[in-house]
């Protein structure tokens, strides 16, 4: 006998010769592509899922005619136009983007980071959005290479820059936010004091209003997207170094303590003690006009 060759997919029938003369015929299926059948659109190419199955779409556009292909920003008042981000009062969202799985249910699914992203590029990583301010308080292009202060477009937040900030004790003389212990006065080199003399030299041309933020507030411009720098450099230029910043909120645990955040990491802490000097720097931030 000789032997028998199977050939698949190259033709739908094999002719093998077998013992004496008879032979023997395999009908052999050949190899099928799935394709999208388009005949009934009348277009070789079709979008089942679209208004006009023959137009390719986006299927988050498709509320918009002007750019149903897309791109398209749902959030914006023209959903075809990429716009800056109103101010809302609110917390920015993570920064995250990437996602492990396909659940639909990951951080990157949701917020601004999803919904937004980057429609400015430039602004800030995913769906942060941020501007650059000289000493007056007058908006820079986001290329300046010399800034005093950034505004949050989200939250309408606005941030002090300093290339080398300044570390100062925690110093709070309001006993209704203090937490029950004052901090550490210092001869009037504290973090109270700097906040007034910035509301006196009118710090990006504000006379009022600076303060120290919220743990609330310096997690709002944490990039929790990045393990080595979780803020954005570009625009907090000086918080790159591997220092903590200071917030204004007690540690309920500790009176003696307040929180604090390093954003080499975007880790909160809340045992660094008010009396500290030395290794807690001062951000100090204002709700923009």
């Amino acid at each position: 006998m000789k032997k028998m060759y199977l050939l698949l997919g190259l033709m739908t029938a094999v002719t093998v010769p077998s013992i004496g003369s008879a032979k023997l015929i395999l009908d052999i299926p050949p190899l099928v592509v799935q394709k999208t059948d388009c005949t009934p659109y009348g277009c070789t190419q079709c979008y089942p899922g679209c208004p006009d199955p023959c137009v390719k779409c986006d299927p988050q556009c498709i509320a918009y005619p002007s750019c149903i292909a897309g791109p398209c920003y749902p959030t914006c008042a023209d959903p075809c136009k990429p716009c800056t981000p109103t101010p809302t009062g609110g917390l920015n969202d993570t920064g995250i983007t990437a996602k492990v799985g396909n659940t639909g249910q990951e951080d990157a699914d949701y917020g601004r980071d999803k919904t937004v992203q980057d429609t400015v590029p430039s602004d800030g990583h995913a769906g942060f959005s941020f501007t650059k301010l000289d000493s007056n308080g007058t908006a820079l292009a986001a290329s300046a290479t010399s800034w005093a202060c950034v505004k949050d477009n989200v939250t309408g937040l606005m941030w002090e820059i300093q290339a080398n900030p300044s570390e100062r004790p925690w110093f709070n003389s309001d006993n209704s936010k203090n937490g029950g212990n004052a901090g550490n006065e210092n001869g009037g080199a504290n973090t109270e004091s700097y906040a007034a003399l910035a509301n006196t030299n009118k710090l990006c041309g504000a006379s009022s209003g600076w303060r120290l933020p919220t743990i609330k507030e310096l997690l709002g411009i944490v990039k929790s997207s990045s393990t080595t720098l979780a803020v954005d450099q570009n625009y907090f230029s000086g918080m790159t170094a591997n220092k903590f910043f200071w917030s204004a909120t007690p540690y309920a645990a500790d009176p003696a303590s307040a929180w604090a955040v390093k954003f080499t990491t975007g880790s909160t802490f809340g045992l660094y003690y008010k009396t500290e000097t030395s290794t807690i720097s001062v951000i100090l931030v204002r709700t923009a006009n």
